[in-house]
């Protein structure tokens, strides 16, 4: 049986998760909108497939000015990704019982550090995110693949990396943990 997660953005937004306020904020109203121009209900349901199969009710608002939103997020490819980010890190944090994130270097084959409490220091995986806006589920499955295999250039830290696809159409989020070989 599925069990149902309260899934918000406030955590992200209030700084409590390892990035700036401005930054959460950013991230999440980045997801709300592509929520909102796919029309789904606030709260929404969120499945959660991939290595565990339930799902989320996700709390998000409306976008207060929709022409500046329109004209913020005009880029829809941008906007999904930046808003991947924002569910991905709300999704995972929460379901893995990791404390914060860390924004990770380029060329670390990863978007995110999973961090320790209060220590950005003290890393415990790595987390690769990818969104799209409207997508199918064969589109999730190959973004998947491929962020996992991307996910490789780092594995000489020996943690674990979980990528995550998020599809703003169904809503989905499909996440997936990759163990360094020889290490669990």
């Amino acid at each position: 049986m599925k069990a149902e997660h309260k899934l918000s953005f406030d955590a992200l937004c209030g700084g409590k998760l390892g990035l700036t306020p401005t930054a959460g904020a950013f991230l999440s109203e980045s997801a709300e909108f592509c929520l909102f121009k796919n029309d789904h209900p606030g709260p929404v349901t969120l499945n959660i497939t991939g290595d565990a199969e339930t799902y989320g009710v996700l709390q998000w608002s409306r976008p207060t000015d929709e022409k500046s939103a329109e004209r913020t997020y005009g880029n829809r490819k941008e906007a999904a990704e930046d808003g991947a980010c924002a569910v991905a890190i709300v999704v995972v944090t929460q379901l893995e019982k990791f404390p914060a994130v860390a924004k990770s270097p380029i060329g670390t084959g990863m978007d995110y550090w999973m961090t320790g409490d209060d220590d950005a220091e003290i890393f415990l995986a790595r987390l690769e995110v990818s969104g799209i806006f409207k997508g199918s589920s064969s589109q999730i499955g190959s973004k998947l693949k491929t962020k996992l295999e991307q996910t490789k250039a780092s594995d000489d830290t020996k943690l674990p990396a979980y990528a995550a696809i998020v599809e703003f159409g169904s809503p989905e989020i499909r996440v997936s943990k990759r163990n360094v070989d020889g290490v669990s």
